[in-house]
C-alpha cells in the first residue's frame, strides 16, 4: 500500500478481551498494540482486583494493551489510576464514543458528548491526579444527536495535553448505521491539537488504501469489526498474501486457541458456548468457506458436541 499506517485492535466489548487478544496474538498475529474494551469506573478509595481482571498481565502476553475506562465520575477517577498503575499501565483511554442507548442515557459514551462542562470537570480531576508520567486519551464520535456538538466539545478538549484523540466519524444516535461522514471529518481535523486516530468502517486493503489517500497526516487506525470480519486483515494490510487454505487453518486455530482460553479463564462450557458463536456469524462467508447450511447450523447449535461436529465439518472441508 505504500502507507505508514499503524493499525491498533479496537475495543469492542464483548469481543475484544483478553481471551481473545491472547489467541489472536498466538494464532494470527499482526497486531502488536490494542486497546481494552472499556472498565467501568466505580466507587470507592480502591478497585477491586477482579474488577481489572481482563488487564492482569498474565492474560496480555504477546500484545501491548492500553486500558479503556467508561464512566463520568471524576470522584471515582483517582481510584482507578493507582490501581492501573500497580499493574504496570502508564496511560488509558475514556471511552466517549460508545452509541449503545443505555450506555448514552447515564452520560457515559458518546451519551456525555453534548456535555462539555462535564466533560472539563472530568479532564480538570483526571489531569491533576496523574502527574508523573501518566497519560490520558479520549476516544469520540462526532456528537451524541447532532455533529454541531463536537465544536464545544473540542475547545475542552483542545485545553489538555491528550496523546490523541481517536475519532469515529458517525454520531452515537446513528449507532454503526449509515457511512462513516469523511466529509466532516475533514472539516475537523484542522481543529484537533491532538494526534488524531481513526476509527470506523475498515474492512478491506481498499478501505485502508482510500483513507490514506484521504487523510495522510492520520498515521493510527483502529481495526475493530474489521478484524471480527477478516482476521487476517492487518496482515492483508501490510502487503501479505493470505492463501485461502492457510487463512481457514490458522482461523481454525483461532477459534480453537479462543475456547481453550475462555475454559482456562473460568467460564462454565454452556457460557462458552454462548461466547463463541458470535465470532463465527461475524467472518466472511466467502474469505473463510462458510456455506449458508453451515452458518445456519452455528446459529441454532445448543450444545458443545454439536460444536465440535461443527467445528470438525469445518476443519475437514
Amino acid at each position: 500500500m505504500g502507507s505508514t499506517m499503524e493499525y491498533l485492535l479496537a475495543p469492542l466489548d464483548g469481543f475484544t478481551d483478553c481471551r481473545y487478544r491472547q489467541a489472536y496474538a498466538d494464532t494470527v498475529g499482526g497486531l502488536p498494540r490494542a486497546i481494552a474494551p472499556f472498565v467501568v469506573l466505580v466507587p470507592g478509595r480502591r478497585v477491586r482486583l477482579s474488577h481489572l481482571r481482563d488487564l492482569w498481565p498474565e492474560y496480555n502476553r504477546g500484545m501491548a494493551v492500553e486500558p479503556q475506562i467508561l464512566g463520568n465520575e471524576e470522584a471515582y477517577f483517582p481510584a482507578m489510576v493507582e490501581a492501573l498503575r500497580a499493574y504496570g499501565y502508564n496511560s488509558l483511554n475514556w471511552n466517549l464514543g460508545c452509541p449503545i442507548r443505555s450506555v448514552a442515557a447515564k452520560h457515559r459514551g458518546s451519551g456525555l458528548l453534548p456535555y462539555p462542562a462535564q466533560v472539563d470537570r472530568f479532564l480538570e480531576r483526571a489531569y491533576a491526579c496523574t502527574q508523573g508520567g501518566f497519560g490520558l486519551s479520549v476516544k469520540i464520535r462526532l456528537g451524541y444527536r447532532d455533529r454541531a456538538e463536537i465544536w464545544p466539545l473540542l475547545d475542552v478538549l483542545n485545553r489538555y495535553p491528550l496523546r490523541y484523540v481517536a475519532v469515529h466519524p458517525r454520531t452515537g444516535v446513528q449507532g454503526y448505521g449509515g457511512r462513516p461522514d469523511w466529509d466532516f471529518l475533514e472539516t475537523v481535523l484542522p481543529h484537533v491539537k491532538a494526534p488524531v486516530y481513526y476509527s470506523g468502517d475498515i474492512f478491506t486493503v481498499e478501505d485502508a488504501h482510500r483513507l490514506s489517500q484521504r487523510f495522510p497526516a492520520i498515521q493510527v487506525c483502529l481495526l475493530g469489526r474489521g478484524v471480527l470480519n477478516d482476521p487476517f486483515l492487518p496482515r492483508r494490510l501490510h502487503g501479505e498474501t493470505i492463501a485461502p487454505d492457510t487463512a481457514r487453518r490458522q482461523c481454525l486455530a483461532l477459534m480453537e486457541r479462543l475456547h481453550e482460553n475462555q475454559l482456562a479463564y473460568g467460564i462454565r462450557p454452556q457460557s462458552v458456548l454462548k461466547r463463541l458463536k458470535p465470532y463465527w456469524l461475524r467472518l466472511d462467508r466467502h474469505l473463510y468457506g462458510l456455506s449458508d447450511d453451515w452458518t445456519a447450523r452455528m446459529k441454532t447449535v445448543q450444545t458443545l458436541t454439536d460444536y465440535a461436529d461443527l467445528i470438525k465439518e469445518y476443519g475437514n472441508i
